[in-house]
């Protein structure tokens, strides 16, 4: 499918487990030895890795994320009403957000992967009025969503910038997910100093 400018045809959602990023009282861990977690066995072990959760419009590109440590059903639905939320009026902490992401899709993509773990999502979706379609890894991942294999460093770095945020807070992390996304929806890709600016202006940080 070609880029176009028609928004809501099409989302396509992605949950990643990092790989080396953690959550240690409130605060992000980073080491280098892989954690060994995913999604499958997110439930069986006694650490918190972080878990990526993205929705992307497949054709003007825009993007919503949000940084959990949990993987439920409740969650991922919270997720989506917040993505396809109105956020014209949502603010940060102090700040007022400026992200562009909203609105219902037509159709959306949900990862085989995803499908598996939470089998009555798709259901859901459907209730709501969503048309389905399941997606095999390569298109899920390998064309949309390249960049997250690198987001645990960058994160990790983030937070050290963000020395008193409390990484256990879900309020908190919600509204640093908004800049987050605000951010990558203006300049292409996850950086680190930017947000860092975005959190100063909200009082995050």
């Amino acid at each position: 499918m070609d880029v176009s400018a028609h928004p809501n045809a099409a989302h396509v959602l992605h949950l990643a487990v990092a790989k080396r990023l953690f959550l240690e009282g409130g605060s992000l861990r980073y080491q280098d030895k892989g954690l060994g977690v995913s999604l499958e066995n997110y439930q069986e072990t006694e650490l918190k890795p972080a878990v990526y959760y993205l929705i992307r419009d497949h054709f003007t590109r825009k993007m919503y994320v949000e940084l959990s440590f949990e993987v439920s059903l409740n969650y991922i639905v919270a997720f989506l009403d917040r993505a396809w939320a109105d956020k014209s009026n949502r603010m940060a902490g102090n700040y007022p957000v400026q992200c562009d992401f909203r609105g219902r899709p037509q159709t959306l993509v949900i990862p085989e992967k995803v499908a598996a773990i939470l089998p009555t999502l798709s259901d859901l979706m459907q209730e709501e009025g969503c048309a389905v379609m399941h997606a095999n890894r390569s298109f899920a991942v390998n064309a949309q969503f390249r960049e997250v294999r690198d987001w645990d460093k960058r994160l990790a770095d983030l937070a050290a910038e963000l020395k008193d945020c409390d990484f256990s807070d879900g309020e908190m992390l919600v509204n640093l997910s908004h800049l987050i996304s605000e951010q990558i929806n203006r300049d292409g890709g996850l950086q680190v100093d930017d947000v860092v600016e975005l959190a100063w202006k909200a009082g995050l940080a």
